[in-house]
């Protein structure tokens, strides 16, 4: 990968947060939001949604985020 570009794991997980966010902001009522990552958990994308789930519990308080891991068949 040349330098410059990012992963598709890194734009996918950075989507879902960004869709959270824009959702929640919208008047969307304050629960829980799952934020789905579509690879196994335990590598760099989960590192990367956990850190994303925790600033946005900064940015939106009172609503709880929930990591829901579901790798695919391409995963």
């Amino acid at each position: 990968m040349s330098p410059g570009r990012i992963s598709r794991r890194v734009f996918t997980t950075g989507l879902v947060a960004a869709s959270a966010l824009v959702r929640a902001q919208a008047g969307w009522p304050m629960k829980v939001i799952k934020l789905i990552v579509p690879f196994r958990p335990g590598g760099s994308t989960d590192v990367l949604a956990r850190l994303i789930a925790n600033r946005l519990k900064r940015v939106i308080p009172g609503c709880g985020f929930v990591i829901d891991h579901r790798p695919g068949a391409g995963g």
